[in-house]
Formats: structure tokens, sequence, C-alpha cells
């Protein structure tokens, strides 16, 4: 498929899903805002199924890009945690429709078992990292779920926030909110 193509079906595709929902964006629609022919999806994308998990591993791919920005394996834990972090809360609150896009699916309907058969893959390169440090001693040792959560829980708000009241915080409050997520991780 020509990328130009695809990528008009991917935008169409999160356009219509944050207007109308999962169920609201069919493939007529999908095709139409993305001027190809409706069949033309179909010689791609087997369902509609296919096409959102599809998106969803572009998004994914999307997200790895940016969170990854400034990742040394020789930086100081502290730099590379922040790097994560200050880069997925400016993606999501920058990119809301994908934002949207990845925290619908996640717990939708539409996830398909080979998606529930993988790790979230949102959460891959930082919850390897996390382990990582958390098996140096650099984190305190707290069953994942719950490193994970008061390492991402606050992201996901934050974004939300900004994103509702069509703002975006400073670096430095971003910083400073990093820092007290440190703060509840970091073993002292």
């Amino acid at each position: 498929m020509g990328a130009d193509r695809k990528e008009r079906i991917f935008k169409a595709t999160l356009d219509l899903i944050a207007k109308r929902g999962f169920h609201g964006a069919s493939m007529l629609s999908i095709a139409m805002k993305a001027r190809v022919a409706a069949g033309t999806i179909y010689n791609y994308f087997r369902s509609k199924e296919d096409l959102i998990d599809a998106l969803y591993l572009y998004q994914l791919e999307q997200l790895d890009q940016a969170i990854l920005k400034g990742f040394r394996e020789d930086a100081a834990p502290e730099e590379n945690l922040k790097n994560f972090w200050i880069h997925w809360l400016f993606y999501y609150i920058g990119h809301p429709k994908e934002f949207l896009f990845l925290e619908q699916y996640g717990s939708s309907p539409f996830i398909t078992k080979f998606m529930l058969s993988r790790k979230d893959p949102r959460m891959v390169p930082a919850v390897e990292y996390l382990a990582k440090l958390k098996q140096s001693g650099y984190l305190k040792d707290l069953p994942d779920p719950i490193l994970v959560g008061i390492f991402y829980g606050p992201i996901v708000s934050i974004a939300k926030s900004f994103i509702a009241e069509k703002k975006r915080p400073s670096l430095e409050e971003a910083e400073r909110a990093f820092n007290a997520c440190l703060q509840g991780i970091r073993k002292n």
C-alpha cells in the first residue's frame, strides 16, 4: 500500500473514532474521509478489527519514537526516567486523538486475542527499564503493577487535564510533576 494512502486511512480512522467512537467509524465512512474507494481498504485490511489493530501498532511505534528520545544506556537512571516521563506526557498532550485512541483501544472490546496475548506494548520500554532499576536497587521493591501505576498513571491524568483545558504545562511544571512521581518510586 502506498504510504500516503495508508497514512490517509489511519488519519481518517483516528478522526472518526475520536468523533464517533469505534462503532461509529464504519469502513465506508473511513474510506470516504480518506478519499479512497470503499473496497480499497479491504485490499489491505481483512476487516475493521484488522485495520484498528494495525492502527494501534502504528500508534505504538510513533509513541515509542517519542518517548525514547534522549534515552542512553550510560545515562543516570533519573535522567532516563525523566526523559521517558516528560516525552510521554508531551506526546500525549500534543497528540490528543492518538492518546485517546491508545487509551480507548486498550480497554475496548475491539482488542483482539492477538493483542491480549502480548504485554501492553505501550509500556514495554518503560516497564523493562523500571524492572531493571528495581532489580538494581534504585527503585522501591514494589509489585510491577504498582510501580507502573505510580510512574504512568500521573502521565495519563495530567495529559487528560491539560487536553481538556486546551493548555500545555511548562517544562518546569512537567519536571516538578515527574520529581513528585520519582519520589514515590525511588528507594532512599
